[in-house]
């Protein structure tokens, strides 16, 4: 079996900072962490394998997205997949899921039996990801504790275990560790297709909103 899991960077919710210009939330000055149900998932997926299964681990970011991975790899993933380009930034939901199944459909040898994701990121909390994925692949969509088979969507919620604290020497070895990266053109996705112009929602007004404790 052949996983492949989807993982998230994103900003420390006592940090975020928000472009009033762009609607952008400005993620190159924000703190930012693993995203808790990434951990989850990648804890599901290292407890549900098999020895001779392979677990590969995916995100799209920035440069410094690249961290995510090498926590993923420490933790126990084999394989690290870093969707990069500053075409990519300003992406929406369908952007986002646009951008991941054209990555999914590229990684080849083995082809992925199996996607893991978080069933909700802490920074946008839509749940909307894996249903998606779910739908454009036309794989059912389970929830994690369902009999895994190939070609399914799997989501993992936040809170469903206790991801596991690599030891230093995993960390040292993942640091180490090579990883594929694919641009836009990797993909063979349009401009179009991707980051602001590709994205069908806009953020047209913000307002900062003060809370009065009781």
């Amino acid at each position: 079996m052949h996983y492949l899991l989807l993982v998230k960077q994103v900003p420390d919710d006592l940090k975020i900072y928000l472009d009033r210009e762009s609607g952008l939330l400005r993620r190159s000055t924000a703190g930012v962490q693993m995203d808790p149900a990434s951990r989850n998932a990648i804890e599901y997926v290292l407890q549900t394998r098999t020895v001779d299964d392979v677990v590969a681990v995916m995100t799209k970011g920035p440069e410094r997205a690249a961290e995510a991975l090498r926590q993923a790899v420490a933790m126990g993933c084999d394989t690290a997949y870093h969707l990069s380009d500053p075409e990519f930034e300003g992406s929406d939901l369908l952007a986002t899921a646009r951008t991941l199944i054209a990555a999914i459909r590229h990684v080849r040898n083995p082809a992925p039996d199996v996607i893991v994701l978080g069933d909700r990121s802490a920074d946008g909390r839509t749940g909307t990801i894996g249903p998606m994925l779910s739908e454009a692949l036309g794989w059912p969509l389970d929830y994690a504790g369902a009999d895994v088979v190939a070609q399914r969507v799997i989501v993992v919620p936040e809170g469903f275990n206790t991801p596991r604290t690599p030891k230093a020497i995993q960390v040292m070895k993942a640091s180490k560790q090579a990883m594929t990266t694919w641009n836009r053109g990797d993909l063979g996705l349009e401009p179009d297709q991707i980051g602001l112009r590709g994205s069908s929602t806009r953020v047209i007004r913000s307002e900062k909103v003060e809370t009065v404790s009781p």
